[in-house]
């Protein structure tokens, strides 16, 4: 949507059928995070991006660090994850008696 029809435009003549084939298959190695950066600094552009532009922000994309993603949990998650932990090792060390 940021650009119109200028998208539309790079492919004209060509069937969308092969255009999205052929992006699936550039991407098909890039995470859904590296694709949503690419996007956003997409759209910063004046002119919409060719493909080789549109994968070398991928490529930019730096993944959170897991610190980051923890931040987000509160202390009963916490707790609640190392109660079912306790659970699967008691019910584990049980099975390896019999």
């Amino acid at each position: 949507m940021a650009f119109g029809n200028q998208m539309q435009a790079k492919w004209q003549g060509i069937k969308m059928e092969e255009v999205y084939l052929d992006w699936a298959e550039s991407l098909k190695n890039c995470s859904l995070g590296s694709i949503n950066f690419a996007i956003e600094q997409s759209k910063l552009e004046q002119f919409p991006p060719s493909q080789g532009s549109f994968l070398a922000y991928c490529k930019q994309y730096k993944p959170p660090m897991i610190e980051k993603r923890l931040e987000k949990l509160h202390v009963k998650d916490c707790e609640v994850g190392l109660a079912r932990l306790a659970e699967i090792k008691k019910q584990l060390t049980e099975k390896m008696k019999v």
